[in-house]
């Protein structure tokens, strides 16, 4: 199939979807689709008999398609959840994830009934405006302009179900509609191959610097040293001369508050750590993660060099050397390395993905991202502790390797991003009309 213009336009009447074809019809959504429909049959499911269950979380956004579905008993979500059949279109009204694209066909129920979260909009429409339709809510001028009559606070800002029922959309004809279907099938199923195994490539070279600085922390650079046992629980083998410390026996836990005499902040320049990045400007990290305190004088000071570890994230990668004198909530422990130690190696200590999975087992918490590790116990791990003069070369050696690594994968990101964003053009040109599916 090939793209192409049509050979006439018209004026839609409405500014954002400018002009279509000619022989388009102009309708609202509600012309061609019911919208929450409230009817369903349940049969004989008995309250005990487990039922599709569907979470926000189990929709792929960019790929459209629904990952899994969990099972939950009849009883507990016949009442308070969104009844759905095959056939319907799942959308998504909640920030970010309208904005995103987040809307889905369904299919392969087994009772032809599932239920899922509060926050979809359902479809219902025959089966010639189905994938049209269902197209057309995942294109991004759509989305764009509709994101404008969101209402609600940030962050969780709704779209209405009467904002959508009258929106206006270009309608094809019926053959037109299979056709545009058709290849959109096609094509976003090629660049959605494309992507997939650019993610995995990734992947791949995420996974290789984890282990890259795993294995340089514990046995160093010489891959001919000799090892002998750490007889720490997370490290494994070290080279035979070097010794394993406490955590306290490295380093001073810094505690110093932001509070002048006169009850002034000593520094209002605030800062955060962010999972796998590590220290950054609080404003850098826009709407995600804690508020900063309206009273900072209770925050903790953190100078140059000094390792902030979030005592609640670190498990998950929250840790990070900072570059910058500043001010940290009190959620952090700020570590000062000691003379005889540098801070760029245990910067890298405290980014290994064996020792961060070891801290798990001195934390305490109900859910698992959000276990908070014991302060005390914190203390007296032990991590292996070469000398200074190896603990820098090791560092440097680290720096080189990972920022390889590290523009090896910006790069794929930027890949998959441009082929991301090549996806929403076609879908928008071809469902608005701008572009025309014509057989080769």
């Amino acid at each position: 199939m090939i793209l192409e213009k049509y050979p006439s336009y018209k004026d839609s009447g409405f500014e954002w979807l400018s002009e279509i074809p000619s022989h388009w019809k102009v309708r609202r959504v509600k012309d061609i689709a019911k919208i929450n429909p409230n009817t369903y049959k349940s049969g004989n499911i008995g309250d005990s008999e487990k039922i599709e269950f569907l979470p926000m979380n189990q929709v792929d956004e960019a790929e459209g398609r629904i990952k899994k579905f969990l099972f939950e008993s009849y009883a507990n979500v016949k009442s308070g959840y969104t009844a759905f059949k095959n056939g319907d279109i799942l959308f998504a009204k909640i920030t970010p994830c309208m904005e995103n694209g987040n809307c889905v066909i369904v299919k392969n129920l087994r009772l032809n009934l599932g239920f899922g979260s509060t926050e979809f909009i359902i479809f219902r429409t025959k089966f010639k405006f189905r994938k049209f339709l269902y197209s057309f809510l995942r294109n991004k001028r759509f989305l764009e302009k509709a994101e404008y009559f969101m209402t609600g606070s940030a962050g969780q800002k709704r779209i209405s179900s009467s904002y959508l029922e009258v929106h206006p959309i270009g309608i094809p004809t019926e053959k037109e509609q299979i056709q545009i279907s058709n290849f959109l099938d096609k094509k976003t199923s090629q660049i959605d191959q494309k992507i997939n195994i650019l993610q995995d490539k990734k992947t791949s070279y995420e996974e290789l610097k984890k282990s890259l600085i795993n294995e340089t922390v514990c046995r160093g650079i010489n891959k001919n040293a000799e090892l002998k046992e750490a007889n720490a629980n997370w490290v494994g083998k070290i080279p035979s001369h070097w010794n394993v410390g406490r955590l306290k026996n490295i380093f001073e836990k810094r505690i110093e508050k932001n509070l002048r005499v006169d009850g002034a902040p000593v520094t209002t320049n605030i800062l955060s750590v962010m999972k796998d990045i590590g220290v950054i400007n609080h404003r850098d990290k826009g709407n995600v993660g804690n508020k900063m305190s309206e009273d900072i004088t209770g925050y903790k000071l953190v100078y140059p060099k000094d390792i902030v570890v979030n005592k609640m994230n670190v498990l998950i990668g929250s840790v990070g050397i900072s570059k910058e004198f500043g001010a940290l909530s009190v959620i952090y422990i700020i570590l000062k390395t000691k003379s005889k130690n540098s801070p760029e190696y245990y910067d890298y200590v405290f980014r290994s993905k064996y020792f961060q999975k070891y801290l798990r087992t001195i934390s305490t918490g109900i859910l698992e991202i959000r276990e908070c590790v014991n302060s005390n116990l914190f203390r007296h791990q032990e991590i292996p502790q070469p000398l200074k003069h190896e603990q820098i070369q090791i560092a440097k050696y680290l720096d080189e390797k990972t920022s390889k690594i590290d523009e090896i994968i910006s790069k794929i990101k930027d890949q998959i991003t441009t082929l991301t964003e090549f996806r929403k053009t076609i879908i928008n040109d071809v469902v608005t009309g701008k572009v025309r599916v014509q057989n080769e």
